[in-house]
């Protein structure tokens, strides 16, 4: 059987879209994910060493968020902590890193500040280009990519090559959209400007963003056509979970487990039930142990909040509860 297509379903693309067209974004912060920013610029293996990251207890970083709405580029990057307790804790500072769900790409630009080739997904196309121009503002494009897709759909063997190839494809059908639109309209269009300045930038920047194991030297025809390595080092998943779990609670698990090299580490911040009327779709700590209770790790799973949205503080009056988990992949 051929592998399904990467595009979105149009039923399920919609009900996302129409959350960009009007405005509603309640999850959205405009930043990084502060226990992504802990995870990453702190020492995991300290937490643990004090017992902080148990089931019955609240961890709530109180990192500053990494906007990539207002932060320039010449901004002061955050600094990476790796040390000999936490680094089997932690992906490759080189590697290769995906985010499900990736809205406006914050996160994906921290982990680019931090090293990592960062690929991000989202079912909105306005998710992506926000995301896009977001990265630019950073000055970390050279080291992002963002593919609209279905998390779900997404082929066999997905891997940063692939989401590098699915993004210049997605960028020249919209730029030969653009080109019809603009042969009935006068002027340039922005976003087409845009994309064409984000694929120069790609071009320039390739042979940074690739596995050394996969780039093209001197011409090398054997070197072009080597395989790269499927999967990721890392994925990232906030706030995504708990909605492919509603949507198929199998595939959802099935999905991040494909998506993850053998020993890749996977970030989960999901929905809490012991909350379940404030906030997100939530699951249990019983559902999630039963998730994910074969072909992987539970490093540690605690409880901790979403960082705080327009939404989350003026409506719900409160942070909503949240599990935070850091699982292996076996």
């Amino acid at each position: 059987m051929a592998d399904p297509e990467p595009g979105p379903k149009p039923h399920v693309a919609a009900k996302w879209a129409d959350f960009y067209n009007r405005g509603f974004l309640p999850w959205h912060t405009g930043a990084a994910a502060s226990q992504l920013h802990a995870y990453l610029t702190q020492c995991p293996a300290a937490w643990l060493e004090h017992g902080d990251m148990q089931p019955d207890q609240l961890h709530v970083p109180l990192t500053p968020p990494l906007s990539t709405e207002e932060s320039p580029a010449h901004a002061a990057a955050p600094q990476a902590h790796v040390c000999p307790r936490c680094a089997p804790l932690k992906p490759p500072l080189h590697g290769a890193a995906l985010e499900i769900g990736c809205g406006a790409g914050a996160s994906c630009a921290l982990l680019a500040r931090l090293g990592r080739r960062a690929a991000g997904v989202d079912i909105a196309s306005a998710a992506v280009r926000t995301a896009r121009a977001g990265v630019a503002r950073a000055g970390v494009a050279g080291r992002c990519v963002f593919v609209q897709a279905d998390v779900l759909q997404l082929p066999e063997g997905f891997c940063w090559e692939a989401a590098q190839r699915l993004e210049q494809q997605q960028l020249e059908q919209l730029e030969q959209l653009q080109q019809q639109q603009q042969q009935q309209e006068e002027g340039a269009s922005w976003e087409l400007t845009a994309t064409e300045h984000l694929k120069r930038e790609r071009g320039a920047c390739r042979g940074v963003t690739a596995d050394p194991s996969s780039a093209a030297s001197g011409g090398d025809l054997q070197q072009q056509q080597q395989q790269p390595r499927p999967g990721f080092d890392f994925v990232a998943d906030c706030q995504a979970f708990h909605v492919l779990w509603d949507q198929d609670p199998a595939g959802a698990v099935a999905t991040l487990h494909r998506l993850l090299r053998p020993g890749g580490l996977l970030m989960l911040l999901t929905g809490n039930d012991l909350e379940p009327d404030c906030g997100p779709n939530t699951m249990s700590e019983a559902e999630l142990r039963a998730a994910f209770h074969e072909g992987w790790e539970f490093v540690w799973l605690t409880q901790s909040r979403f960082d705080e949205t327009p939404h989350y503080r003026d409506e719900l009056g409160k942070r909503p509860l949240a599990w935070w988990a850091l699982l292996r992949r076996l």
